[in-house]
């Protein structure tokens, strides 16, 4: 399964080394390493090798734990994530909507796979990407708090008005 040296070149481009594959595909050795560090952690945790040649509902399910561990930890294309499981770009965007919401609906063992997987990566690299991933949820959170903030300060200007209307009607029922 290795490249063999017609397969593949090496080239340096800005400081970074690469790959190109025989189709001119860039992927950078680090990004190849991250990916497959989560491409082997999913496949071990399991016992299955994700990036096999089979449509098996098994398999399907673990590279769908495998893409949105990749979409969510790194900022790698759909087209580079996919590629390391010999797929295209169009087989995360299928897993990322219709398998995982098919794992999160009927398969809470699959899904344990992704949260032991998800807590589990202490790796320094994912680390800081885990970082970068609670502060878009806290950004998100706060927005939300702010939203919220807006619609009590909404009622509560609506029931001011009613509690000053209800004072004056009160009061001229007092006067007459």
């Amino acid at each position: 399964m290795g490249k063999n040296k017609d397969d593949v070149v090496i080239h340096r481009h800005f400081g970074q080394k690469n790959i190109i594959d025989k189709d001119h595909s860039i992927l950078s050795f680090k990004k190849k390493n991250r990916l497959r560090y989560l491409i082997n952690a999913v496949s071990e945790i399991a016992g299955i090798d994700i990036s096999s040649d089979t449509r098996k509902r098994e398999v399907v399910y673990l590279r769908a734990v495998y893409f949105k561990l990749a979409v969510e930890l790194t900022r790698y294309s759909y087209e580079a994530i996919s590629k390391l499981v010999n797929r295209d770009h169009a087989t995360v965007t299928h897993a990322m909507t219709h398998v995982w919401e098919e794992i999160e609906t009927y398969r809470p063992d699959v899904f344990e796979i992704y949260e032991q997987l998800i807590n589990d990566l202490d790796d320094q690299a994912f680390s800081e990407l885990k970082v970068v991933r609670i502060k878009k949820e806290m950004e998100s959170l706060q927005e939300t708090l702010i939203n919220i903030k807006k619609e009590i300060n909404k009622d509560y200007f609506s029931l001011q008005q009613k509690l000053v209307n209800i004072k004056k009607v009160a009061y001229n029922e007092i006067v007459e």
